[in-house]
Formats: C-alpha cells, structure tokens, sequence
C-alpha cells in the first residue's frame, strides 16, 4: 500500500472522466477520456489537487431502453429510448473500465496508465460506485476487491442502497483504503479505535450551509462553525462545497 494520505492534508477533487476534458476549451488532445484526464494532471496539481475522485467510470449502462431518464424530460417512445444515461449512477459491468471513456482499444491498459500517473504526481485516485438493492454484499466487496488489487486505487466513495458500511470498513483488505460514505456510524468500532481512521462520511450539511452562506442568507454563521468543527475520533469528516448533485463548480 501507498503512504496513507490524512485527511487534512488531502484536497478532493470529484470529476466526470467525460465531462472534464470534453469541451473544445480543455487543451487536451485526447477529449473526453482517461487519456485526456491523465494529460489534465499537471494543471490539477498545480491548484493544490493532492486526490482525483472520478464519478462512475466502470462500464455502467449508457442506454436503456425504454427508460427516460426523467418522466419529464421525454414526449414520445422513440425519443426514450434515444436518452444517454451521462452521470452513471446504476448498475453495469463493475469489473471493467468504462470503454468509451478511452482514447485506446484497451481500456484495462489505458485506465491503469491513469492511476500510475497520478501516483507518479503524488495524487491518490479514488473511484465511486453506485451499487442498487440488487447487489450483494458479497458483489460489493469482490468489485472493490478487484479495483484495489487490480488497479493499485487508493480509495472508494460507495454510494446507493443496502451498502454494507461496518462490513467494509472492519475489512483488514481496506484498512489502508480511504473509504467514504453518505453516512458512517462512529460509533460502529465499539470500544476498540480503528488503527487508522480511513472511513469518511460525506458532510452534506456542510455543503447545504455554504450555499446559504453564498447566497447571503442570514443566521447561517453558528451553523457553519458547528459543521466546520464537527471531527469524530473514529470517522473522517469530508467538508465539500460543490458536488454533482445540484451544486457544481460551474454553478
């Protein structure tokens, strides 16, 4: 395992492989892929950037059939079924590199050559996973498994339903894994302190407190500090601003 960077010392990144590179502005020759991210590193760290969290990026299901993506967005059959699936938040083939996401014909070489780069730049790479009611904890743990053995990734943000936290976070296979959740009982280790604290629960109301702050909203001051203190001793506490659902750094 790699040096296990602490939580105050790391800044976290989140990016959709697709979308940071795509536009004609990135610079990058190879748009839109993991090619195009790895080319992007340089800049990333120059901003202080020490870890990359990439949205879904295992080869999840960009149509289906029938499916909108919202009720609201589509007026007839044919249109539902011409809907791309952009965010990737559902199932899929979770052993496998996104392909479209490459600028090569291999895509287990070419996303292997990103988490290298990045280690070579002293930046961790985490990846999320969205896991429905249909998926096992026993599927969930080989997935991550597989990532972490196969790939050297540093860390994971597990996201959906019936996620085994406890399970996961007592597994000695990640205890050098930086793993974060929606939430994450502190109070799961019992008695005993974890040797590391590498669980992370995801401070959403962090983020709901900012954006009131941002929007000059009154009384939010006592809010913020609280939210800002808020450091359990068994469980890491990710503070972020900006997120994929609602509140971009393009908004």
């Amino acid at each position: 395992d790699r040096p296990y960077r602490a939580a105050k010392d790391t800044l976290l990144y989140k990016l959709h492989v697709r979308g940071l590179t795509k536009h004609a502005s990135s610079g990058v020759s190879r748009k839109g892929t993991f090619t195009g991210v790895k080319e992007k590193l340089p800049h990333l760290k120059s901003l202080g950037v020490t870890s990359l969290l990439l949205m879904p990026c295992y080869d999840f299901l960009e149509r289906v059939p029938g499916k909108a993506v919202s009720k609201y967005e589509t007026d007839t059959k044919e249109e539902e079924k011409s809907r791309v699936n952009f965010w990737g938040y559902m199932g899929g083939f979770y052993f496998a590199p996104k392909a479209s996401y490459c600028a090569t014909s291999n895509p287990p070489k070419e996303f292997a050559q990103l988490v290298s780069a990045c280690h070579e730049n002293g930046m961790d790479l985490y990846m999320e996973f969205f896991f429905g009611r249909d998926c096992t904890a026993q599927l969930i743990r080989r997935v991550l498994y597989f990532w972490k053995q196969q790939y050297g990734v540093d860390g994971f943000s597990i996201v959906g339903d019936r996620i085994p936290v406890e399970e996961l976070a007592k597994d000695p296979v990640f205890a050098h894994t930086r793993l974060m959740f929606s939430y994450a009982d502190e109070h799961m280790y019992g008695n005993e302190k974890p040797s590391l604290r590498h669980v992370a629960t995801m401070n959403n109301g962090f983020q709901c407190c900012i954006r009131s702050i941002l929007k000059s909203d009154e009384n939010q001051l006592k809010g913020f500090i609280e939210k800002n203190k808020r450091n359990p001793q068994n469980v890491e506490v990710i503070n972020y601003v900006a997120n994929h659902d609602g509140f971009t750094l393009a908004d």
